[in-house]
């Protein structure tokens, strides 16, 4: 066999533990074969095979990002340019009623211009004009009726925005598109999304950009309920058309729920330096436990999405209080605070445990802004992966892209060095034990298969996809400091170049 691709190097990673010298061998999309030898046997070589040399910089199997948003791109890509409108032509459409409008990339002086036409009560059209920065929105009183008062920084709150957007097929495409190409520049070669409802309406175009493989990626999505309870008769109908059709689409993953909001703004449920739950919950737990056993009872995976203590120990409670078994890989989301009693909980039930890897990396993170949102136990158990990792339990990185751009460096940083992303350097280690480098190179990549369901990616085996990722460095071994900075060099998708510098 004639390879259509070879990779060798002397830090290739086949899986945890083996790290070496060797060879990849690449055709029709899968790994054919791999050795120790740096040199690739003579007869896998023919005229148009490509041979990557790695030298000295890891290479390792292709990220499985298991929480992103490729939604949130609709707001970079549908609508109207801000920068090919004057501000009299934003004043025209706000004077006509007619279809909704969406206006994107406003600058803060042009925001400020614009509030006074926005507030007029002869504005008569169906405009919403997003500024630079993601916290600026305005709203038309027309559009404030359809859509309320949405929150710039909930996606939930957006929700009735997307769907608008949605129902543009060049964006959708182009949003996703654009999503794909930053997943691929940090090495991402396959997702799990989150898609609100019945992914509204998308799902024919995501499939169709699968199909002409113009994503490079594996697409799973869980669908999130935001405007009415979990579609069950959907999910059953999605589970059944993959099955007929094979695995070249979207692939329905399961349902999430959330609950809680995030420590950082002050939105989570978090337990008293006694350890005590709050008196009242942020969110109706009877009502999540009413719609998790329709789901459950039904079959389905389930994420929990629970950032504070407090709501993961509400959540295990939901999940505890089955008698029937939980379907494999129903998981706990977000997870930023989780106790050591809590860890037992979830490996004991079985339960994954969708995870920010990059969680301590986030800007404005540092030992005075972590000493004024959490209290001391809970600043120890912050980022706590060490604990899940000690009890068992089946991690998966998730970057909530676009809170996060997938970073293994910036990942290795936060989880294996635990470094603050600000602050100075003798404050930039808050308590707590980081997990090895290598362990969490294994969360990224899944090995296991536990949350992908996939058991043919993750490693650099024979029969395996060919995900690959080269870094310009040696991941496992360089210096802390030289961990700022890394990038992939190159990636691979099914054999396929997605990404090169």
């Amino acid at each position: 066999m004639i390879a259509d691709r070879i990779v060798v190097g002397s830090r290739i990673r086949t899986r945890e533990g083996d790290v070496g010298p060797g060879h990849v061998i690449i055709a029709d999309g899968r790994i054919v074969a791999t050795g120790r030898d740096r040199r690739a046997p003579r007869e896998y070589v023919g005229p148009r095979t490509e041979v990557h040399d790695a030298g000295g910089g890891s290479v390792i199997a292709g990220f499985h990002d298991h929480h992103t948003f490729f939604t949130s791109q609709l707001l970079e890509n549908a609508g109207l340019d801000a920068a090919a409108l004057s501000d009299d032509d934003v004043r025209a459409l706000l004077a006509q009623p007619g279809e909704p409008v969406f206006i994107r990339g406003a600058d803060d002086e042009r925001m400020r211009r614009l509030a006074r036409a926005f507030g007029s009560g002869e504005a008569r059209g169906d405009v919403v004009v997003r500024g630079i920065d993601p916290q600026g929105l305005l709203l038309s009183s027309v559009a404030s009726a359809r859509l309320g008062n949405p929150d710039p920084s909930s996606n939930e709150d957006l929700a009735g925005l997307y769907a608008q957007l949605a129902r543009e097929p060049d964006a959708v495409r182009s949003a996703f598109a654009s999503a794909a190409q930053r997943m691929h520049r940090g090495g991402v070669t396959s997702v799990k999304d989150i898609a609100f409802d019945t992914h509204l309406g998308m799902l024919p175009q995501i499939d169709e950009m699968l199909r002409e493989k113009a994503l490079g990626l594996r697409y799973a999505f869980a669908s999130q309920p935001v405007s009415a309870r979990a579609d069950l008769e959907a999910a059953r109908g999605w589970v059944e058309g993959q099955a007929a059709a094979g695995h070249g689409g979207a692939r329905f993953h399961g349902f999430k729920l959330m609950t809680d909001g995030s420590f950082d703004e002050g939105t989570a449920d978090l337990r008293s330096p006694a350890g005590d739950l709050p008196d009242t919950l942020t969110f109706d737990a009877d009502a999540v436990a009413a719609e998790a056993t329709r789901i459950l009872d039904a079959g389905f995976r389930l994420a929990l999405n629970a950032d504070g203590d407090a709501a993961v120990r509400a959540c295990l409670q939901i999940f505890a209080g089955r008698r029937d078994p939980l379907p494999q890989g129903c998981s706990i989301s977000d997870a930023s605070l989780v106790d050591p009693e809590d860890a037992t909980t979830i490996a004991a039930l079985g339960l994954g445990v969708e995870y920010y890897t990059q969680i301590l990396r986030y800007p404005g993170y540092d030992a005075s802004t972590l000493g004024a949102w959490l209290h001391g136990s809970q600043r120890a158990r912050l980022a706590n992966l060490s604990v899940l990792v000690r009890e068992g339990v089946d991690v998966a990185s998730g970057s909530d892209f676009p809170l996060f751009e997938p970073s293994l460096p910036e990942a290795l940083l936060s989880s294996a060095e635990r470094i603050l992303g600000d602050g100075p350097a003798e404050e930039r280690r808050p308590s707590g034990e980081g997990v090895a480098r290598d362990r969490v190179v294994s969360i990224w990549t899944d090995e296991r298969g536990g949350f992908t369901g996939d058991r043919n990616r993750g490693a650099l085996e024979r029969g395996y996809a060919a995900d690959v990722v080269i870094f310009d460095r040696d991941l496992l071994a360089v210096a802390t400091e030289e961990l700022v900075g890394a990038t992939p060099s190159l990636v691979l998708a099914a054999g396929e170049v997605v990404h090169a510098r």
